[in-house]
C-alpha cells in the first residue's frame, strides 16, 4: 500500500472551468506550483495531452517526450490546460504537485518530495464535481508504521549518513513525532478544505470511493475488511447530517463519538480503529 486517497464531492452549481480555477488556486496554496497538466486532446489535433511546467522540469528531459507543450510557469500551465478543456469539452482535468514532508527517517529537519496528484472531474448527470488527490509513497511519510529502510536504499545513498536515525542492528527507522506531524498536516489541510469549500462530502481513504448525492451514501470499493490496511476511511464528513458509510456489502453506521472540529465548526468524524 504506497498511496492515500483524498476524496472532496461538491455541488455543480457554476461552469466546470470556474471550479478548476478555484480549486487549483487553492491546492497552489498548499501544495505549490503545478509541475504539469493532464487532458485529454483528440487524437487528430497536433496539441500534446500533458502541459509542462518549465521551471520544475529538465528541459533536456521534457525534449524527449512526445506531444507536450512547454509552459514557463505554474499559472501559463494552468491556463493553457484550462484553455484546451475549453476548446474540446472534457469533463476530466489532471494536475501533478510535488509535495514536500517531514523526513521521518532523520534526525534533522529535512523533507522528503513525494508526488501529489489533483484529478477534477465533472460528473455531469450527477451534478457533481469530484476533486480526488492522491498522495504517494505515503509508506515513507504517513503510515502508521512506515517501513525500515536499510543503507542500501535509494533515499538513504542520496544524502549524508550523519542525519539519518540509525539503530545499532544497521536498520534506519523513523522518528513518530515526525510521522505524528505528517499525518496532522494532512488532517489540517482536510479542515481548511471543509472551511473553503464546504462540499457535501470529504473523506481521507486508502482505496476508491463514491458518493452517491441523492442517498448522501459514501461507497468504498468491495474490498474484503480482513485484508490489513483495507480500513474504513481514516477521516470523514457529510455535510449533511444523514451520512452513511457503505463498504462491500456492509452498511456501516458512523461513530459519531470520535469528531474534530474544523475552524468554522463542522463536524469531522475519525475512524478510531485507524489509531488502535
Amino acid at each position: 500500500m504506497d498511496e492515500i486517497f483524498m476524496y472532496i464531492f461538491n455541488e455543480r452549481n457554476c461552469p466546470f472551468i470556474n471550479w478548476i480555477d478555484n480549486i487549483v488556486k487553492l491546492l497552489n496554496s498548499i501544495f505549490g506550483d503545478v509541475s504539469q497538466g493532464f487532458t485529454q486532446v483528440p487524437a487528430e489535433f497536433r496539441e500534446g495531452k500533458i502541459v509542462y511546467n518549465k521551471a520544475v522540469w529538465d528541459l533536456e528531459k521534457i525534449s524527449s517526450f512526445q506531444n507536450g507543450s512547454i509552459k514557463p510557469n505554474s499559472k501559463e500551465l494552468i491556463d493553457e490546460v484550462k484553455s484546451r478543456v475549453e476548446r474540446y469539452g472534457n469533463n476530466t482535468v489532471e494536475f501533478l504537485y510535488t509535495g514536500k514532508w517531514k523526513n521521518p527517517y532523520s534526525k534533522t529537519e529535512t523533507f522528503l518530495s513525494s508526488s501529489i496528484s489533483a484529478e477534477l472531474e465533472d460528473m455531469g448527470n450527477e451534478d457533481l464535481y469530484r476533486l480526488k488527490v492522491t498522495f504517494y509513497q505515503i509508506d515513507n511519510w504517513f503510515s502508521l508504521y512506515c517501513k525500515p529502510l536499510t543503507e542500501s536504499s535509494e533515499l538513504i545513498k542520496r544524502s549524508q549518513k550523519s542525519i539519518w536515525n540509525i539503530t545499532p542492528s544497521g536498520l534506519i527507522i523513523p522518528l513518530q513525532e515526525k510521522l505524528i506531524a505528517n499525518r496532522n498536516m494532512l488532517f489540517d489541510i482536510s479542515l481548511n478544505l471543509i472551511d473553503d469549500l464546504s462540499p457535501l462530502a470529504l473523506c481521507i481513504a486508502f482505496t476508491e470511493v463514491f458518493f452517491n448525492k441523492k442517498l448522501n451514501l459514501l461507497t468504498t470499493q468491495s474490498i474484503s475488511l480482513s485484508k490489513e490496511g483495507e480500513k474504513l476511511p481514516i477521516l470523514l464528513y457529510f455535510k449533511e447530517k444523514v451520512g452513511i458509510l457503505h463498504k462491500g456489502e456492509k452498511t456501516v453506521e458512523i461513530d459519531k463519538s470520535f469528531t474534530i472540529k474544523t475552524k468554522k465548526g463542522f463536524s469531522v468524524h475519525i475512524n478510531p480503529d485507524y489509531f488502535k
